[in-house]
């Protein structure tokens, strides 16, 4: 309480290489997982079976058109990954969104502090995605777990 959710997310990420965990796996207060999303989240990471790969759930940013949080780039440009509801797939993503992510903390020990700024033009989520894909990792998305983003003034559940 009284950080910058950069600086939240680089506490977080010491204490998890301190403690010498294996995974950090985020959730923001605002992104719902369904029930048995962690043991889904873990299973196809396993099942994937590559150390290099951080997985994230698929939701939509909290506007009228729900389109995905995450970002790809397409022809050269930047944009929303959108999936349609009967998509299930894995998809590799240029931004991947910290709301429901599965982190390998080799991650954090192959890239340097801090991990997470947050800038005018830059959000944390940017950040630390661009200095995972220097360090070769592949950001991934599966369509398959879906989470609700609630907007917490208004109540609003965006899926």
């Amino acid at each position: 309480y009284g950080r910058t959710t950069a600086d939240a997310y680089n506490e977080a990420i010491q204490t998890a290489l301190n403690d010498k965990a294996d995974f950090i796996l985020t959730i923001e207060d605002d992104t719902f997982p369904p029930p048995d999303g962690f043991q889904r989240i873990l299973a196809k990471y396993r099942e994937i079976g590559d150390p290099k790969v951080v997985l994230g759930a698929y939701y939509v940013k909290k506007t009228p058109f729900p389109e995905g949080v995450h970002i790809q780039i397409v022809a050269g440009k930047r944009q929303a990954l959108t999936l349609d509801a009967d998509d299930t797939g894995i998809h590799e993503v240029y931004t991947i969104a910290q709301g429901f992510t599965l982190f390998p903390v080799e991650a954090f020990l192959q890239t340097e502090y801090p991990w997470t700024v947050t800038t005018p033009h830059l959000t944390q989520d940017s950040f630390l995605s661009q200095k995972l894909r220097e360090k070769g990792f592949k950001l991934l998305v599966d369509a398959n777990i879906r989470c609700k983003h609630v907007d917490v003034n208004t109540g609003q559940v965006y899926e």
